[in-house]
């Protein structure tokens, strides 16, 4: 959206920002269009996307997106206007690019530009963020609808955002599983999570953002937007926080894990979370869904371990880390190590 709009307190808040709660819905649904038609072109010719430079694409490369383009732009507009009228063609290109644009700009909306997210910037002027990853990922990212089976089938399980992020290669059927352990987790180690209970809800949150960051900065610097009908759990106390370890080194921590120490990075949580789930099986009668959930989060846990093989200073942490767990899980995470 450019200058359009102000979803950030840290942006600049220009004068028609006022009316952004208003006219930035229509405007949603050109994101799809703009992308497709615009941004891919922009990005390839700049070298960049977003503030980021990347490398052109050149030989075979720039031959394979010049070619995509002219297959995709071509049966998307090209072959309808063979056997329709232009007219027509543009009309319902235009209808679906808004449904389209609308659709999935809202539903990542209402996961990060709400008043129940966070929007911390890095500390000390650098590029380090005061939290650990999966703690930075609980207090920027809101969960909503997550009791509806129609909206989670209908967006893959993007209203579980949460999950989406702390467990990105997971399929996205045993997001509600795993959304539970996470919830259950940050309850006993008093890091915050948010869910609004509707898609609606999750709305309304957004649509109060939006006219909270338009208001004149005298007047909204101070003041926070309504509070709608989110389920949260609230941080830890500070002086139980501060028992546990520095505020700059607060991370999620698994439940099996000692309070005495942190779990050190996130992929220790994706281990964890696998115990609790093989558990289920033993205790609760074995199911092909809990079987799936397990090898879904355990070939989690070893991509993002490999993924990380090539940062010495992770794979030192892996090595001489141990989570200590309950009897009944120590085959499970044997296997796994």
């Amino acid at each position: 959206m450019g200058r359009l709009a102000r979803l950030a307190p840290q942006q600049r808040r220009r004068w028609f920002h006022r009316w952004q709660h208003l006219y930035l819905w229509p405007l949603y649904g050109l994101t799809a269009s703009v992308w497709h038609l615009y941004g891919d072109f922009h990005d390839v010719a700049t070298g960049t996307v977003g503030p980021h430079r990347v490398p052109r694409p050149k030989g075979w490369d720039l031959i394979a997106f010049v070619a995509g383009k002219v297959v995709s732009i071509g049966l998307l507009l090209g072959v309808p206007m063979l056997v329709h009228p232009w007219w027509v063609v543009l009309i319902f290109y235009a209808l679906v690019a808004v449904a389209l644009g609308v659709t999935l700009t809202v539903v990542f909306q209402l996961a990060h530009c709400v008043g129940e997210a966070d929007f911390p910037q890095p500390i000390d002027g650098g590029r380090r963020m005061a939290d650990a990853w999966a703690v930075h990922q609980l207090h920027t990212t809101v969960d909503f609808a997550r009791n509806s089976r129609v909206l989670t089938w209908l967006l893959g399980g993007l209203n579980f955002q949460v999950v989406h992020h702390l467990f990105p290669r997971a399929c996205h059927v045993h997001y509600p599983g795993l959304a539970r352990i996470v919830e259950n987790t940050c309850r006993e180690f008093g890091v915050r999570y948010s869910a609004h209970r509707s898609f609606v809800a999750g709305i309304a949150a957004h649509y109060r953002w939006l006219r909270h960051l338009g208001r004149p900065i005298s007047r909204s610097i101070d003041a926070e937007p309504e509070a709608g009908r989110v389920r949260r759990v609230p941080r830890v106390a500070p002086a139980a926080r501060d028992r546990r370890l520095p505020p700059t080194r607060a991370v999620l921590m698994s439940p099996c894990a000692s309070t005495e120490r942190p779990a050190l990075n996130p992929w220790e949580y994706l281990t964890d979370a696998l115990t609790q789930l093989a558990a289920e099986p033993a205790n609760a009668g074995s199911t092909r869904t809990q079987r799936m959930m397990c090898r879904g989060v355990r070939d989690s846990s070893r991509v993002a371990l490999e993924d990380t093989r090539c940062h010495s200073q992770l794979r030192r942490r892996l090595q001489t880390c141990r989570i200590p767990v309950r009897a009944s899980n120590t085959a499970t995470t044997s296997s796994l190590s």
